[in-house]
């Protein structure tokens, strides 16, 4: 099993921004073949959870993305870039919550 989030990581701390790390960290062990979407992109949604749910759409796991969803909003309170940007967090926590959510998702967890 390959755990994502230490990937993500690594490639959000080279400075890329959040969708580009976490859709970056899925696409060459799963496949992907979609565009990376555009931070802030759909309704001032995080990077990180737009590419979640862009890679969970296209791993056939639509039917998780109101989980995925719950959980970040749990851990976080919001998910809009925004409101994420006030908080005493960093992107790179969105990024690494976003590909741990997103294993154990695929992983069936």
């Amino acid at each position: 099993m390959i755990k994502h989030e230490e990937k993500a990581r690594t490639i959000h701390k080279q400075g890329n921004n959040c969708s580009y790390s976490l859709y970056t960290a899925y696409k060459e062990d799963t496949k992907l073949d979609g565009n990376i979407p555009a931070p802030r992109s759909e309704a001032g949604k995080c990077g990180a959870v737009l590419a979640a749910e862009k890679i969970l759409r296209e791993l056939g796991k639509e039917d998780r993305i109101e989980e995925f969803e719950k959980e970040f909003l749990s851990e976080f309170g919001n998910i809009t870039c925004v409101e994420l940007m006030r908080k005493d967090r960093r992107c790179n926590d969105y990024v690494g919550k976003s590909a741990e959510l997103i294993d154990k998702i695929i992983n069936n967890e």
